[in-house]
C-alpha cells in the first residue's frame, strides 16, 4: 500500500576535483483510503558493486505525506569518491493506517568522475556485484 521512488535530479561538477556529483530526489506514496494519515522515515544508502558503504548512510527527518497521500523528500547529494559502480538504495518506513517498508535503488556507473545512471540487468552485468556467485558457480570439477 505504500511505495518509494529515487530518480536522478541535477548534475554538478565538483569545483575542487571536477568529479560529478548527483543530487537524487525520493517520492514517496500511500495508496490508503486515508493517505494523508500517514508519515515516512528515510535513509539513503551509498554502497559499492562489492556491498561496501562508499559513504555513512543518511537518515532523512519524518515526513508527512499531503492529503493525497504522497510526499517528496530534500534532494540528497550521492557521494561516489572514487570510479566505480554504485548503487544508490532509500529505505522508508511508514506509519499511518497501516505500518510497512519499501525499498528503492538507483544504480551507477562512474568513470573519470563523469556519472551514468545504469538499468538494474546492466548495472549487474557489468559490475562486480555477481562475482561471489561467478566464483561459487556451481561447477564443480
Amino acid at each position: 500500500m505504500y511505495s518509494v521512488s529515487i530518480e536522478p535530479s541535477t548534475v554538478r561538477r565538483d569545483g575542487d576535483d571536477g568529479r560529478e556529483q548527483l543530487e537524487v530526489a525520493l517520492s514517496f506514496q500511500s495508496r490508503h483510503e486515508e493517505p494523508g494519515l500517514a508519515r515516512v522515515a528515510y535513509s539513503i544508502r551509498v554502497e559499492t558493486d562489492r556491498g561496501g558503504l562508499a559513504a555513512p548512510p543518511t537518515i532523512g527527518p519524518v515526513i508527512s505525506l499531503d492529503g493525497t497521500g504522497r510526499g517528496t523528500a530534500t534532494p540528497h547529494t550521492v557521494a561516489t569518491p572514487v570510479d566505480g559502480y554504485y548503487r544508490v538504495r532509500a529505505q522508508a518506513v511508514f506509519a499511518g493506517p497501516s505500518s510497512g517498508s519499501e525499498t528503492a535503488s538507483l544504480f551507477l556507473r562512474v568513470v573519470n568522475g563523469a556519472i551514468e545512471t545504469l538499468s538494474a540487468s546492466d548495472w549487474y552485468g557489468q559490475s562486480e556485484a555477481n562475482l561471489a556467485f561467478e566464483v561459487g558457480g556451481g561447477d564443480s570439477q
